[in-house]
């Protein structure tokens, strides 16, 4: 798909909007995207700091920037969206709630 390259800097959690869609220009949802970005790219900034720390190498410095970065962890994310794991009480919580109408 096309977004199986998008970068993890620009899939922002807003109301009423999924991941994948493009970000609103103006309005309160477009404030509130520009902080979430901002944040996500304070993040971003630090983690590959720590990887240029441990990993410099000359010959490594193409991949360590934060736009790569950013790509390979929003792959990561989109490779795992809809993926879900069973809660080890889920089972029992659900029994429960269908015997125990207060529960």
């Amino acid at each position: 798909t096309r977004f199986a390259k998008m970068s993890w800097l620009s899939m922002l959690s807003l109301p009423s909007r999924s991941h994948t869609q493009g970000q609103p220009q103006r309005g309160k949802l477009a404030e509130m995207a520009r902080r979430r970005r901002e944040q996500r790219l304070q993040v971003m900034s630090g983690a590959v700091e720590l990887l240029v720390a441990m990993l410099w190498e000359r010959r490594f410095a193409e991949l360590l920037t934060i736009d790569f970065f950013a790509n390979i962890v929003g792959q990561f994310s989109l490779s795992n969206l809809w993926v879900q794991v069973e809660h080890p009480l889920g089972k029992k919580l659900a029994q429960r709630a269908a015997e125990d109408p207060e529960f």
